[in-house]
């Protein structure tokens, strides 16, 4: 016998499929509505309960996956089915590589650690409802205490009562929250552009073969592809070319170049590749740099060498002194998250500058 919790806003749709999950686990089952529970028994042996168990926290995974803003795929990648299949086997090879195989993994490492407020590499329930948000940054702003509290668990695979990384990690690549295999993708638009992108919608869809739905009142758009995730990708940086182009003008009185100098292009896949002599060389280069350096550091408060959100919007008008003076909060905090290309929820003065040469923020003249 086994007795199961479900969130009470879900209960519904598994009342719906409670014959179906029956029929094919070969189980009984019996719904206690005021208490939001099923108890599930078989009538031969435990594989009987766990296959029942499997398909209910199945139906109620996809209806929490399309609030964090995907759907649960039932297809993973060759290369996620690996990483998968070497993390439950304990492999600590896999761990360490996973960084070098998927670096989008870095930026949810950084949550864990610091959800993790006790220092012992594992996450307990109350830190888990404390840092929701930051652990499900995409989350439905309608997900509730409830729902938190069921996904702890179903994470916590082994019991513990304590989240690992491992466990988290396992869960996210398997409901697509990571990955290259995304569908899916969510963009918030600030306000006063979500006009212009409805403008170039269609061209965006038929170009990127992606259907798009918005919503005006959240001013966000959702992305979707059928193929891969190169469409995905294709359609996101078409629109945040197109609000780079008004952004730029915004911030600098200039058009977005479609054409760099040959000096400025050299620079910039110098920097992509990770030159530390194109770092080094560009102040010899291009002088005007070493303003926008001095800039960049006198924002970087901490000290750290790198802007977060709050040095980013303290220090706009300094980093961005030709912004024009309309420009809001809710296109500062686009802006940060364009620019913070690693997904580290820091700036670095690299990530900076390659920002500022792309968008001709940095040019003869351009700071005095």
């Amino acid at each position: 016998m086994l007795k199961v919790y479900i969130p009470k806003h879900y209960f519904q749709n598994i009342m719906t499929i409670k014959s179906n999950i029956e029929d094919t686990a070969n189980v009984s089952i019996s719904a206690d509505p005021e208490s939001s529970t099923l108890v599930v028994k078989g009538t031969q042996d435990n594989s009987e309960i766990q296959k029942a168990k499997k398909m209910i926290h199945h139906e109620i995974n996809s209806l929490l996956a399309i609030s964090y803003g995907n759907q649960v795929r039932s297809k993973l990648s060759a290369k996620e089915i690996k990483i998968l299949k070497s993390l439950k086997s304990g492999s600590v090879h896999a761990m360490n590589k996973i960084f070098s195989e998927m670096p989008e993994i870095r930026a949810y490492k950084k949550v864990f650690d610091d959800a993790d407020q006790s220092g012992d590499a594992r996450i307990d329930e109350e830190e888990f409802q404390k840092n929701f948000v930051k652990l499900f940054p995409r989350a439905d702003k309608s997900f509730m205490h409830d729902d938190a509290s069921y996904l702890f668990h179903v994470i916590d695979t082994d019991e513990s009562g304590k989240i690992s990384w491992k466990e988290y990690l396992t869960f996210v690549l398997e409901n697509q929250l990571i990955g290259s295999g995304s569908k899916m993708l969510k963009v918030h638009i600030p306000k006063h552009y979500f006009q212009n992108i409805m403008a170039v919608k269609s061209n965006i869809e038929d170009t990127a073969n992606v259907s798009i739905s918005t919503d005006p009142e959240s001013s966000t758009i959702v992305v979707k592809c059928t193929q891969d995730n190169s469409e995905i990708q294709k359609a996101k940086k078409m629109i945040h070319h197109e609000i780079n182009s008004l952004l730029a003008i915004s911030l600098s009185g200039n058009q977005v170049r479609s054409k760099l100098s040959a000096k400025e292009i050299k620079i910039l896949k110098s920097l992509k590749s990770g030159s530390v002599h194109a770092m080094n060389k560009i102040f010899s280069e291009m002088p005007e740099v070493r303003a926008y350096k001095k800039v960049f550091d006198d924002a970087d408060q901490s000290g750290d060498a790198r802007i977060d959100e709050e040095e980013f919007q303290k220090n706009f008008v300094k980093l961005f002194p030709l912004a024009d003076k309309s420009f809001m909060g809710d296109d500062a905090s686009y802006l940060f998250h364009v620019i913070d290309t690693d997904e580290s929820g820091k700036i670095c003065w690299k990530e900076f500058l390659i920002y500022g040469l792309e968008n001709r923020l940095i040019d003869s003249g351009s700071l005095q």
